[in-house]
């Protein structure tokens, strides 16, 4: 690895001659140093800034509480020994960060405080500044210039780019990560496992738990860590396995029952005190199996055929195929010509391939739609989407009850669940936000029914 520094300083596999920072050969490791790394005045995360103390001030600016847990995180864990910088050289014999800014600037603040001068933030840096000794060398990689390291960074921040991009970890994913025995998290993976497990054969209930894993998995594990559920469903859980007090075939209505009305909109808000988890269990006793069913001791739960025994050991993953696009059994005849010409634009792309552009175009027909029933009904246009998709919803469904549209509901409710207005929103504005297929087949499934209702309305 190279060592290099301001003034073509270094050592290492440099060929004699030859100046480091203007070296134009394939992309290099090297170790510089830290007084030598310029903050990336063009950094996205901000608008131009004109000088270094201007690029902290807005990186402060932008998230200053961010960056003092980054400092104590390097404070009591060092930098992370798996994220190097990407640097290109400057025109000063200098180079400037492309990718780390947050980091460099950090390390430059707890070396140099006072760069936080006049911020909220200075006296904690000062504080930690006092508890470290900040290493004079960073890892880096040097690119020859912005359009070289340009498809790495694309690469890392523009989302999953059908796979070739950095993939965020699901909640379930992180859940499992993090998985401590017993949490609610680990409960609901428990359950999942067990009922993917099972009933691979059932197409519905594989659906509805593909939901469930990715956008409900903190509903059902408050669901399945009451006693009171486990006890009245006849389930216990133990060791890390679902034990159940009947056979399988015996239980999977229930499952299917409860599984099913997770997918379709049930949010922890709708679970999260003690009554209301008692009323849910109340509704849906009919789907509980018979007494006379009931076994004594528990036992864990899996199929009674021994050919599924065997065909679950080599299928870890649901039996059915996800559709490429979304929105298939949609018509749109009432809403208007460009409603439905991006409705069919929509329909057309594989939203595996796609998913950015098909979260982006799924929030333009939404927005034109209740759009369109605005200017149909004569109503005043004004408003946040998020209250007109309300006011919509209500015209659709006065009761506010019907169980078509419980998904939509909850949406409006809980601005995190994939299925707020707020989320589509982020699709379109938020550097941050990156759609997957999944997400994007969840929002259309529960969305569908209120469109073709829009569509009938008008």
């Amino acid at each position: 690895m190279q060592v290099l520094s301001a003034h073509g300083r270094h050592s290492g596999l440099l060929h004699a001659g030859c100046h480091p920072l203007w070296d134009t050969g394939p992309m290099r490791d090297a170790r510089i140093a830290i007084a030598d790394l310029m903050l990336d005045v063009s950094n996205p995360r901000h608008d131009e800034a004109s000088g270094q103390r201007e690029a902290v001030a807005a990186l402060l600016d932008d998230g200053a509480d961010k960056m003092v847990k980054l400092a104590e995180d390097i404070v009591e864990n060092g930098l992370s020994p798996i994220d190097k910088l990407l640097v290109m050289p400057d025109a000063q014999d200098l180079f400037t960060v492309l990718e780390g800014n947050r980091r460099v600037a950090t390390l430059k603040l707890l070396v140099n405080p006072s760069l936080a001068d006049g911020h909220a933030s200075e006296s904690q840096f000062r504080l930690l500044a006092q508890r470290i000794q900040v290493p004079s060398e960073l890892p880096c990689a040097v690119a020859g210039s912005r359009e070289e390291a340009r498809p790495w960074l694309e690469r890392k921040h523009t989302g999953e780019r059908g796979g070739a991009g950095v993939i965020p970890w699901s909640t379930e994913a992180s859940q499992r990560f993090s998985r401590s025995r017993g949490t609610q998290a680990d409960r609901a993976l428990t359950v999942i496992d067990a009922l993917v497990s099972t009933f691979d054969e059932n197409k519905k209930l594989q659906t509805d738990l593909q939901v469930v894993r990715t956008n409900k998995l903190t509903t059902l594990g408050r669901l399945v860590s009451d006693p009171f559920v486990r006890e009245s469903f006849g389930f216990e859980l133990e060791n890390g396995e679902l034990l159940v007090h009947y056979s399988a075939q015996d239980f999977e209505p229930l499952v299917e029952k409860i599984i099913s009305d997770l997918s379709e909109g049930m949010t922890v808000t709708d679970l999260k005190s003690k009554t209301q988890r008692r009323e849910y269990v109340e509704k849906i006793r009919e789907s509980v199996p018979a007494t006379d069913r009931y076994v004594e001791d528990a036992s864990i739960l899996t199929s009674s055929s021994p050919a599924k025994k065997k065909a679950r050991k080599k299928a870890a993953k649901p039996s059915k195929v996800p559709p490429k696009s979304v929105f298939d059994g949609l018509e749109i005849t009432n809403l208007g010509s460009r409603v439905a010409a991006i409705l069919a634009e929509l329909k057309s792309l594989d939203v595996d391939t796609y998913p950015n552009a098909s979260a982006v175009l799924l929030r333009c027909v939404l927005e034109l739609s209740i759009d369109q029933v605005y200017n149909e009904k004569n109503w005043p246009q004004k408003g946040e989407l998020k209250n007109r998709v309300r006011k919509c919803l209500h015209e659709v469904d006065n009761t506010d009850v019907d169980t078509k549209y419980q998904a939509v509901r909850a949406g409006l409710t809980d601005g995190t669940s994939v299925l707020a207005v707020k989320t589509l929103h982020g699709y379109v504005h938020n550097p941050h936000f990156h759609a997957s297929g999944t997400e994007v087949r969840t929002i259309a499934a529960n969305y569908e029914a209120f469109l073709s209702a829009l569509d009938a309305l008008v």
